[in-house]
């Protein structure tokens, strides 16, 4: 037997599993009450649980995924990911389809094993280096390549390419086997986005993160031609791809659910969309450190323009925005402020109020990291949402770096969460 039979027969199982799933009237219910919790009418805090951070350590590659084609390979994590989900039984809505992102054409050198961090690594013409491993499982970090202020010079504006012959290659093997269960749909959106579309995510990798702290204050005029730069390139990356027709309603982000009633629900479907169907995502967690004054200066001034394009916002990662949600609050189309455990969460909600969603993040190295105490965990997160009561909450799981491979807790810590958000509106 080929390795494509071979491959075809786990992927169908697992896309037979994955549609069976997504007929469920639950998956009615959770769309629906994300669009009232997204449109500022929750019927009750909806829980979503990120599962990137500890995913590898139960269900390592090496000992899970079984197909060969390194295509066939990422459809069939992103399956066992929507299978477990249903599994554990929280609010993510399990749709009928996957999603496969395309492969950038030169001159950019495509990066499949970094996930959001980014698509190329010379999408700025400068290349994203990594440091040498000391060991198999040791840690790496990123070897600045923007050494002296003049190698500004040596940035490059991305542009909107896409190796279409093996983007094709890609999706037809994984549609060949599974095309008729569920739906494979191609993302070609922009090369730079989210995370990296922030602008301080690529360069703190191209300049180092101490030296951008530091050109605050030393270089301040360079830093903003920088940044004039890196947002200039952005928005006209993103402009570019939606002139070329490529936005589909599945280039949507807000690190939840994007279901709303002002936006159409994401969606398999190839048509294109505008910039002004979509949600967007920006985040300054690398100005945590920074004054709310500078943050604003050097870092939302720049998110600014870009969200404008866009019909909703989401902000914040890991950062405290405490301090600094009268400067968010000037963010057009904002809708989601995220609340992190080091936020004071009272402080937060009082600012925010019911005109934005409370993005309540509670932390997990007290809810599930160290081990799961039923009683401990339900008082935190009671305490969490009285603190935000009377505000459109979320509860998002994410940051969780291990559960100690104990998915009874996690199986666990969702009900409990779960019986939390019922309660809070009882």
């Amino acid at each position: 037997m080929s390795d494509f039979e071979k491959d075809k027969i786990r992927l169908r199982k697992l896309a037979h599993k994955v549609k069976e799933i997504s007929e469920k009237p639950v998956q009615a219910e959770r769309r629906e009450n994300w669009r009232k919790l997204n449109s500022l009418k929750m019927s009750r805090p909806m829980v979503n649980v990120n599962y990137f951070m500890w995913w590898q350590e139960v269900f390592d590659d090496a000992s899970t995924l079984k197909c060969a084609h390194p295509a066939a390979r990422k459809a069939e994590r992103d399956m066992l990911e929507l299978i477990f989900h249903d599994r554990i039984g929280d609010d993510t809505v399990i749709e009928p389809w996957i999603t496969m992102k395309c492969v950038y054409g030169a001159p950019y050198i495509n990066t499949p094993d970094a996930g959001d961090d980014h698509f190329a690594l010379n999408a700025w013409g400068l290349e994203f280096k990594k440091s040498e491993l000391t060991d198999k499982d040791g840690s790496w970090s990123f070897v600045p390549t923007m050494n002296e202020l003049g190698d500004f010079e040596k940035m490059m504006k991305p542009v909107h390419v896409i190796d279409e012959a093996a983007t094709a290659q890609n999706y037809n093997y994984v549609n060949d086997a599974i095309g008729g269960i569920i739906d494979v749909v191609i993302d070609r959106g922009p090369m730079i986005r989210t995370y990296s579309g922030s602008l301080l995510h690529d360069l703190c990798k191209l300049r180092g993160y101490e030296q951008m702290l530091m050109d605050i204050y030393e270089n301040p005029e360079w830093l903003h031609e920088v940044l004039s730069f890196m947002e200039d390139g952005v928005h006209d990356l993103h402009e570019e791809c939606e002139n070329a027709g490529d936005l589909r309603l599945i280039n949507t982000f807000n690190q939840t659910m994007t279901y709303c009633e002002e936006l159409a629900d994401p969606s398999s479907e190839t048509k294109s969309v505008k910039r002004k169907q979509l949600w967007h995502f920006f985040e300054g967690q690398e100005f945590d450190c920074v004054s709310p004054k500078d943050t604003d200066e050097f870092c939302i001034a720049y998110h600014k323009r870009m969200a404008k394009e866009y019909g909703m916002i989401a902000y914040g990662c890991c950062e405290d925005l405490t301090q600094k949600i009268p400067y968010l609050k000037q963010i057009p189309n904002l809708r989601v402020i995220a609340v992190t455990p080091w936020a004071n969460i009272a402080q937060c909600a009082e600012q925010i109020g019911r005109n934005y969603v409370v993005s309540y993040r509670p932390n997990p190295a007290e809810v599930i990291s160290n081990g799961f105490d039923r009683k401990y965990v339900k008082d935190f997160m009671k305490k969490g949402l009285e603190e935000a009561r009377g505000c459109n909450i979320e509860i998002n799981l994410k940051d969780v770096k291990t559960i100690k491979k104990d998915l009874n807790a996690m199986e666990e810590w969702v009900k409990v969460a779960l019986e939390v958000a019922q309660e809070h509106i009882s």
